[in-house]
Formats: structure tokens, C-alpha cells, sequence
């Protein structure tokens, strides 16, 4: 699943090569992919794209008209300036210098979802989208009252949208890791150093993140789901690389939860 850092990254890399561009075409290639019917995708042809921005794990194409297109990735969605061979298009816009920009699905799950809006708020899931850690808006006062009294374990906190928008499975491993913490421990267990750990983690990993995927992508758009920078997220086995006892996952259905047992506690 894309999260923060991954969109972050094909934020700015699309608001570079793409802004003041004028969509010369659009067409919808899957159109159980497009979640709003009330406007046509006919509304954004000859749209100039004004600005690309981010909330959570949403990507927003705003246009001067006042059409925004969102896209909502979920679990296998992506941008790319061309299809690669295992995935599905779902949207193609065209816009003016033959660029070609196509909204695709790896293994064509029909979950990912494209949103033609005038206002934002007008989408349930935005309404309910907690603070985005990149924002001003996420300080550690804010972390501190959102931890509280709660009794949900940490690993649940950090991925529960409603409070941080943006961090997922992958992040909220690494998070926890960096800040030494257990992703089983209880919120409202944390101590007041424990919480400024936990906000400096969120900070510092999402960050480091971010600077990889603009290394590793070059001057293109990042490669769905890179992974390889990270810690313990999928390192089942293998020695942490803090203390060098071995990482260990606990499974609930299809999703892993890795951390290492003897740093993080």
C-alpha cells in the first residue's frame, strides 16, 4: 500500500514536470475506478492543472477551474507516465507537450478510486482524516492529547487514520522501531519522554524516508511501493540493525507486524 512518504514524493515530482499544464484529453480506461458521477470527466479537459497536493494517503490534482481530481490508491493504486505490463489503467490525462499521465492498479483489485469534486469536503473519508504529520498542524501537544488515556496498542494508533493521516503498516513498523517502542505496548502506558520519542520518530523516519525515494527516483516518478530503505518492515529473520537480535512478525490476516524484541519495548 502507497503511504505518505511514497505520495509525498509523486506530489512533487508531478507539481515540477506537470504545473500550468493544460489537460488536452481524458479518458476513463476502467470505469468502475471513477467513485463520483455528478460531474463528467469531460469537466477536466482543457483544465490547467493549477496545483498537485497531498492529504494523508490522497493525491489531488486542483485545476484553475476549480475541479479537483483526488486519487485514492488504497492497497495496489499508482500514478505513472506510462502502464506497466502487470497493472491495469484506469484514467489517461493528456496534457499539452505529448506528456501522458495514466492512474493504474496493480492487480486489478477495482479498489482504487478517482473523485472529480469541487470541494473536498463533499467526500466522507476526507471529512474523518485526521492531522497530516508533515503539517504544522501536527505538534507534540497535538500527539499527547491524540495518545491520552487511550487503550489501543501502538501499532493501531499510528495506522488509524482518523488521528494521523498518512502513516500505514509499512511506516508505523518503522516508526516504532526508531523510537524503541513496542508495537503491543498500550497508549495510555507511554511516559512523557516515551510520547516526545514517539513524535520525534514520526517526524524523523517520514523525512528520511522522503529524501530516499527522491534519491532512488532520479528525476522520474518514484517505483510503486520501494521498500528497501527500510529497517524491519518485511525483515522477518534477519538481525535488527540496531542490536542484532533477530526481527520477528505477528500476522493478523495478510498483514505482519515486525519489530525487533529485545530494543523495543
Amino acid at each position: 500500500m502507497p503511504e505518505l512518504p511514497d505520495l509525498e514524493v509523486l506530489r512533487r515530482r508531478l507539481r515540477e514536470g506537470l504545473l500550468e499544464s493544460r489537460v488536452l484529453d481524458i479518458e476513463v480506461l476502467n470505469d468502475r475506478a471513477l467513485k463520483t458521477r455528478y460531474f463528467k470527466p469531460a469537466v477536466l479537459k482543457k483544465g490547467i492543472l493549477r496545483e498537485v497536493s497531498r492529504k494523508g494517503k490522497n493525491l489531488i490534482l486542483e485545476f484553475h477551474s476549480g475541479f479537483k481530481l483526488l486519487f485514492q490508491p488504497l492497497l495496489k493504486g499508482w500514478v505513472s507516465f506510462e502502464v506497466p505490463g502487470e497493472a491495469a489503467p484506469l484514467l489517461r490525462l493528456s496534457f499539452e507537450g505529448g506528456r501522458e499521465l495514466y492512474f493504474i492498479e496493480y492487480e486489478n483489485k477495482g479498489m482504487a478510486g478517482l473523485y472529480i469534486v469541487r470541494k473536498l469536503e463533499g467526500l466522507s473519508f476526507m471529512k474523518k482524516l485526521g492531522v497530516d504529520p508533515l503539517s504544522e498542524e501536527f505538534t507534540i501537544d497535538y500527539l499527547a492529547g491524540a495518545v491520552g488515556e487511550r487503550k489501543d496498542r501502538l501499532k493501531a494508533f499510528l495506522v488509524d487514520q482518523k488521528i494521523i493521516a498518512g502513516v500505514g503498516n509499512a511506516y508505523a513498523d518503522e516508526i516504532l522501531w526508531e523510537a524503541r517502542l513496542s508495537p503491543f505496548r498500550i497508549c495510555a502506558d507511554l511516559d512523557e519522554s516515551e510520547v516526545e520519542e514517539l513524535f520525534r520518530a514520526v517526524r524523523s523516519v517520514l523525512d528520511s524516508a522522503i529524501s530516499v525515494l527522491e534519491e532512488v527516483s532520479g528525476e522520474g516518478l518514484p517505483s510503486f511501493e520501494y521498500r528497501e530503505h527500510l529497517k524491519v518492515h518485511r525483515r522477518e529473520g534477519q538481525p535488527c540493525p540496531r542490536c542484532g537480535a533477530i526481527i520477528k512478525a505477528v500476522y493478523e490476516g495478510e498483514r505482519g507486524t515486525f519489530f525487533c524484541p529485545e530494543c523495543q519495548r
